[in-house]
């Protein structure tokens, strides 16, 4: 199959799995908007965003090694999964010890304690078994799986919440249950029960995926720091109901997200099978320039429907949470053009060389943190996000030279990001709801000339599909 069919048609079943699923929760903004309060949204907010720091950490990043070489046919795959769940057990128990310890000595009481400690565990294993199905060549079941957890979480958040009155519990517990149940779905699904057998335990391969792997911890970490920690420095600064505004918001770029995740979850495949290939540079280019172009546009449609969006996306409590949107916006921008070259990295199995990158983008990420967000609150946090992601951005796209120099047209990018700044300018400026909207939509249909290379290309695509399907 040709490896711009395959990117597609892969980018299409992961579609299928994630828009329902993403849009689902979207969907559900406002229910939470009701039945939470700001300062409970934001309780939430800091738990989930915790345990995605942690979940590097307790499980290795072994869910990435086990991707990288079930792909590499020189291993077994068995073996990989084998020897990839007993690092996820072991990190399991690790976590189990030091919990029961803290719990003992008074160091911990929160009620939401429990919750917090089954997210990990159940998304250690969830992570791995959806890893392992990326790699094995089971995108379907995958994209099956998510839509599956999704369902569960919406579906068990609305009677938690609404009929039960459970508040943050409930909201953290049909979390617990996606997870477990998505566990449980793989792991049949997948046969797992035939794969993983103590008999392929192998020290030789446990010390190879986690060379592999514990480089990630620290960049996953130092990730972190780039993008979730300004809600700790926000709680600080501003308080748990700021927190709450600023976590809603961040629902708005997760349309963006989703079209990452969308991306990502078959690009990372692609790159690492056409790796070796003597057109990489070429392909990666071009893979690159119309990635690029997605995310410019699908920004820019978000700027032009934002102030329409948002009476109807939350309750009236939460109506200011537009203005830490646009700078969000940007650091999503970055974060994702951050991560294509992250994953050059990870073909070249040269993940040792992400962690400089995101360290630095860490660290300011904490300094603007400090500097911005006691004088400009969340709108603060949303900037230091912002140029914490474009400097691991702007190293990244120079060191990547080193594997492979992408070719990008430097015209079409500048002016993208001239129409992207104009927007976000916009939106605070004019007050006039219809004034704006006008002016969004001619930066809009700009943005469209700027990028009709990418819309014809997609266009094209669409068109040789639907005739196919008519035949």
């Amino acid at each position: 199959m040709n490896k711009y069919k395959k990117l597609i048609n892969n980018s299409i079943i992961f579609a299928v799995g994630n828009v329902g699923s993403k849009l689902i929760l979207i969907f559900l903004m406002p229910f939470y908007t009701r039945y939470l309060t700001p300062g409970e949204f934001g309780t939430v907010d800091l738990v989930t965003t915790t345990t995605s720091m942690l979940l590097p950490i307790v499980s290795f990043s072994v869910y990435e090694a086990v991707l990288r070489y079930v792909l590499d046919k020189a291993y077994d795959e068995s073996e990989i999964i084998s020897n990839g769940t007993m690092i996820t057990i072991i990190g399991s128990i690790f976590l189990s010890i030091f919990m029961v310890m803290l719990k003992k000595f008074g160091v911990l009481e929160n009620e939401h304690l429990i919750y917090f400690y089954l997210i990990l565990i159940t998304q250690s294993f969830q992570s791995l078994f959806a890893q392992y199905a990326r790699g094995v060549g089971r995108i379907k079941l995958y994209a099956v799986n998510g839509i599956i957890a999704t369902i569960v979480t919406a579906f068990s958040a609305v009677i938690l919440l609404a009929y039960f009155k459970l508040g943050v519990k409930g909201y953290l517990l049909s979390i617990v249950l996606a997870n477990g149940l998505s566990v449980i779905f793989l792991f049949l699904f997948l046969s797992l029960r035939k794969h993983i057998r103590v008999t392929n335990i192998n020290k030789t391969l446990i010390k190879k995926m986690l060379y592999y792997s514990i480089p990630l911890i620290p960049n996953a970490f130092s990730w972190w720091l780039s993008n979730a920690s300004s809600r700790f420095f926000i709680l600080f600064f501003c308080g748990v109901q700021i927190n709450g505004l600023f976590a809603v918001a961040n629902k708005i770029p997760t349309l963006l997200t989703m079209l990452n995740t969308i991306f990502f979850q078959s690009w990372q495949l692609s790159a690492i099978e056409e790796y070796d290939s003597y057109q990489k540079k070429e392909y990666y280019s071009t893979v690159y320039a119309n990635y690029y172009q997605m995310l410019f546009l699908a920004i820019s449609f978000l700027l032009l429907i934002l102030k329409l969006l948002i009476p109807f996306f939350v309750s009236k409590k939460f109506f200011d949470s537009w203005l830490y949107i646009p700078p969000l916006l940007a650091a999503t921008l970055y974060s994702s053009l951050s991560s294509f070259l992250g994953t050059i990295y990870i073909a070249a199995e040269q993940t040792t060389r992400i962690l400089f990158t995101t360290i630095v983008g860490g660290a300011a990420n904490i300094i603007l943190n400090l500097l911005l967000i006691p004088f400009l609150g969340g709108i603060g946090a949303g900037i230091g996000s912002w140029l914490s992601f474009f400097v691991i951005w702007y190293i990244r796209s120079k060191d990547t030279k080193k594997i492979v120099e992408l070719s990008v047209d430097r015209k079409k990018f500048v002016m993208n990001h001239l129409l992207f700044f104009l927007q976000c300018c916009l939106i605070y400026v004019v007050r006039d709801n219809l004034v704006l909207f006008s002016l969004q939509f001619c930066l809009f249909l700009a943005n469209c000339f700027t990028n009709k290379e990418f819309l014809s290309n997609v266009l094209t695509i669409f068109l040789k599909r639907g005739k196919r399907e008519t035949k």
